[in-house]
């Protein structure tokens, strides 16, 4: 009952950011969104990332996102990250999932975990590298004061 929900769940957050928003297919679409003062909506589909059957479905909207412009050392990328506090089997952690965008079209998706009380960190990070819709897909979402936020292409 409880993976009929979830799959119901993840379906119609998927038809809902289908209907009302096309995605960002491409760095150059984000970085072009993200100049003209853009927002963004994230669905992970942590099954399609990583494999898992029982992976979660998850959307979030970033608070904050960077720019970083390529250099002669490094690729250009858009970071941005989001910290929770779950819990499993009632151990209760915080998890931070950072996104990094890559000019070529890949996304590192790292999930790090901490002890809550110390906030030390629990193991090592899981990274899974994927492209953009290839688990995560990306929308942009546009703001105005009379309709508090509608999804748009």
């Amino acid at each position: 009952m409880k993976k009929l929900f979830l799959f119901s769940l993840a379906i119609m957050a998927t038809a809902f950011l289908n209907v009302f928003a096309a995605p960002i297919d491409s760095y150059q679409k984000l970085t072009s969104a993200m100049l003209e003062g853009k927002q963004f909506v994230f669905l992970l589909d942590q099954k399609q990332i990583t494999g898992n059957p029982g992976g979660p479905t998850r959307y979030f909207i970033p608070t904050t996102m960077e720019l970083a412009l390529a250099t002669h050392v490094t690729q250009g990328h858009v970071t941005t990250s989001h910290l929770q506090l779950i819990d499993v089997q009632d151990t209760p952690f915080y998890q931070s999932i950072r996104y990094t965008f890559y000019e070529d079209n890949t996304v590192k998706v790292q999930f790090t975990s901490y002890y809550p009380g110390s906030f030390k960190q629990i193991g090592n990070p899981i990274i899974f590298m994927t492209s953009l819709d290839k688990g995560i897909s990306v929308k942009t979402i546009d703001r105005t004061e009379k309709d508090h936020g509608t999804l748009t292409n």
